[in-house]
C-alpha cells in the first residue's frame, strides 16, 4: 500500500493486491455483511483499474467459501499490518489556475 500525505493534512490510500483491509461498509442488500471481526481477514484480491485508485473498484477476498466481493475505496480502511508496512509518498496538490 501507498500512502499519499498532502500539504493540506489530508491522505489517501492506494491499495495493492495482497494487502489485508477492514471492511467498515458495505451496500445495502449485498452478501458481504460482515462485522468488524470477521472482516479483518479480508484481502485484496484485484484492482478494476489500477492508475484510477481514488475511485476503482476492487475485488476483496473474505474466505474460500464466499470468494470475492467489490468494494469502493470508501468502503474499506487499511489493517494495521498493511498500514506499518505502507510506502509513505508526501506529495503537493496542485492549484488549479484559471487564466483570465
Amino acid at each position: 500500500m501507498i500512502i499519499h500525505r498532502y500539504s493540506d493534512g489530508s491522505e489517501g490510500y492506494q491499495y495493492a493486491p495482497g494487502d489485508r483491509v477492514i471492511v467498515e461498509r458495505t451496500i445495502h442488500g449485498g452478501w458481504f455483511n460482515y462485522g468488524p471481526t470477521r472482516a479483518e481477514r479480508c484481502t485484496v484480491r484485484r484492482l478494476s483499474t489500477p492508475e484510477n485508485w481514488r475511485t476503482g473498484v476492487m475485488d476483496i477476498h473474505y474466505s474460500d467459501e464466499w470468494g470475492c466481493a467489490s468494494c469502493y475505496p470508501w468502503m474499506i480502511r487499511p489493517h494495521a499490518d498493511t498500514l506499518r508496512a505502507a510506502t509513505i509518498l508526501v506529495e503537493e496538490q496542485a492549484e488549479s489556475v484559471a487564466a483570465v
